[in-house]
């Protein structure tokens, strides 16, 4: 297989993105689907069979937590400690801010899947591929969401060919790295 190039994979998976795609990419805590549409998110739901109550969740990194989320300091320092000291995946589901360009580029009923009491929950620290693939969308203030590439229920899938088929089958990309950890 080769070592991956993260940079040209995940610029790859954010033309896709830009354009209504939708992505299946590797990332610390499992494979993950994406998308930046309305559209899209809502076929990945359905394919998902996610239940009314499931949310959408924010594919993010530690700068768009620190710019989009507002924590008060030992909320933060828990964050930081966990995911910079400790390098751990974190997903934080914290208050926002409304007025940021990215979250204002979620449109209102995808927003209605996304906010609950006032909170948004992005997943921070997740490796070098979504580190690099947020970087993209996050300097065009293009907001990505999505969730483990799986049926509900069905677990979390750490390999490609483990991932449900009709999960592969809406995607327009697949990111391949192999068994992650």
């Amino acid at each position: 297989m080769g070592r991956p190039d993260v940079q040209a994979d995940a610029l790859r998976v954010f033309e896709v993105l830009k354009t209504g795609g939708i992505a299946i990419c590797p990332a610390d805590v499992g494979y993950a689907v994406m998308a930046t549409h309305a559209k899209s998110l809502e076929k990945i739901f359905l394919t998902k069979q996610r239940g009314a109550h499931k949310r959408h969740a924010g594919i993010g990194s530690y700068a768009i937590h620190k710019e989009v989320h507002i924590m008060d300091p030992v909320h933060q320092e828990i964050v930081d400690h966990l995911s910079q000291d400790l390098d751990i995946p974190v997903g934080v589901i914290a208050r926002y801010r409304r007025d940021h360009p990215v979250v204002k580029n979620i449109d209102p009923v995808t927003m209605e899947a996304c906010d609950v009491n006032g909170s948004l929950s992005l997943l921070v620290n997740a490796g070098a591929f979504q580190d690099a693939l947020t970087s993209l969308t996050f300097a065009e203030h293009i907001p990505l969401l999505g969730s483990s590439a799986n049926v509900s229920g069905t677990g979390t899938k750490y390999q490609v060919e483990d991932i449900n088929k009709e999960l592969i089958d809406i995607a327009d990309i697949v990111i391949d790295y192999g068994l992650l950890k």
